[in-house]
């Protein structure tokens, strides 16, 4: 369809399509290792790993004064891989306390700061109690989960999304729309074209609409074979794990969870359409919470009318309130780093913040709310306990043109911010 539109109808789409959309764009098909031990904290092996992935002039203190991005590698890529390739020979111990929890969400391009963050996790051997994933962060959890180094697969991307200098970064995102991704979709250009050769409904001007302007502008690459192994890959691990998904006819979240996760909660898995809130994971599972709203809504395209819970929800949080301290890998900032927007872009690009910033501060605020209620004797009970929210946000302001890459920088900032709070934490 992009390629019928002038230019102002064009960008206009965009308005809406990459500051509103998750990103699933990700390379797939890996080995898998689950990981096998218990929830971990900083110990002997956090010394131990700080040692073997460091590179910093000064012995590993880089970790602490930040001179240059801890434990990561130089141009040539050695250290994080160096690491990596050691990891599984760390020695591991278990956490002590009521445990930890991760909650990732995917926006755009910046799956790299869930990345960083599961990285420097891995680094200091931090393994939750339970884990919960919206988005584009569902199938880079499941490689984390399998062991998969995730930063050469990051690279990849990196390299396959580059293709215009620096100063016209903006391009790759027109590029990717205009001709989509390799690994994640594709224009919707001949299903644009069937519909015209379909009879059409007169004077019905929705008719006349669906074929103008549809709603599928894109089409899901993703074979059934990798959505399956994404859901063997989370039901092996013997971690909980939790991602969503919306039904828009019912108005219904499902929350998808494997065997794990089900007794960590205590819940009983249902069926689609069904009453229960919680459902197996599996190949539909993963489907739908990819699916996205640009890829079609009508059941010829979307068969089981499940969409990517990003657009519901962004982060599942409040569901892991059983742990003591729950770590937020959040790619937005509670604050508006940048100027005030001036322009349609960053209008765009500020609603979508307020957005995804709004629901994300509603779910918090019952956590805060319960903590405060505890802190001042009015809420007793052994059923409660107060949660330690750590929030691991995204640094700096990412403008509209922003959202449909990943980038280095992001990786390494969330690797360094995720390093220093989890370790300052442990």
């Amino acid at each position: 369809m992009e390629l019928t539109l002038d230019l102002a109808d064009f960008l206009g789409i965009l308005g809406v399509w990459w500051a509103r959309q998750d990103s699933n764009l990700r390379q797939h098909r890996y080995e898998r290792r689950v990981l096998t031990a218990e929830l971990q904290a900083r110990s002997r092996a956090t010394r131990h790993a700080r040692r073997s992935y460091c590179e910093s002039d000064d012995g590993g203190k880089g970790c602490d004064t930040l001179r240059r991005p801890c434990g990561l590698p130089g141009r040539d890529g050695g250290g994080i891989l160096r690491y990596l390739a050691d990891w599984g020979k760390l020695p591991m111990k278990s956490r002590t306390d009521g445990g930890v929890a991760f909650a990732l969400g995917g926006l755009g391009g910046l799956n790299a700061h869930g990345v960083g963050f599961l990285e420097a996790a891995r680094a200091l051997n931090v393994e939750p109690s339970i884990i919960s994933c919206t988005g584009g962060m569902i199938t880079w959890v499941a490689d984390w989960l399998e062991g998969k180094p995730l930063l050469p697969s990051l690279e990849e991307h990196l390299r396959l999304g580059t293709r215009f200098a620096p100063q016209f970064h903006w391009m790759n995102t027109l590029w990717i729309a205009a001709f989509g991704d390799p690994s994640s979709f594709r224009p919707a250009v001949w299903e644009y074209w069937r519909r015209w050769m379909k009879p059409m409904e007169w004077p019905d001007v929705n008719s006349l609409l669906d074929r103008l302007w549809p709603a599928q502008v894109l089409v899901p690459r993703r074979s059934a074979e990798d959505l399956a192994r994404t859901a063997a890959a989370m039901n092996a691990s013997p971690i909980p794990v939790v991602f969503n998904s919306f039904h828009p006819a019912s108005g219904r979240e499902y929350l998808h969870v494997n065997r794990p996760a089900a007794t960590f909660l205590g819940v009983e898995t249902g069926v689609i359409g069904g009453t229960s809130k919680y459902l197996p994971i599996d190949e539909r599972a993963v489907r739908g919470a990819l699916w996205l709203y640009f890829y079609g809504l009508d059941d010829e395209a979307n068969p089981d009318g499940l969409v990517d819970g990003t657009y519901r929800r962004q982060f599942v949080v409040s569901e892991l309130h059983p742990c003591d301290r729950i770590y937020v890998a959040r790619p937005l900032n509670n604050r508006w780093t940048d100027r005030l927007p001036q322009n349609y872009f960053e209008i765009q690009d500020y609603s979508t913040d307020l957005w995804f910033t709004s629901a994300y501060q509603a779910e918090l605020a019952g956590i805060r709310q319960i903590n405060r209620l505890l802190a001042s004797g009015k809420l007793k009970g052994a059923g409660f306990h107060p949660v330690e929210l750590v929030e691991v946000e995204v640094a700096r302001q990412y403008g509209f043109f922003d959202y449909a890459l990943e980038e280095r920088e992001v990786f390494e900032t969330a690797f360094r911010t995720a390093y220093r709070k989890l370790t300052a934490t442990a």
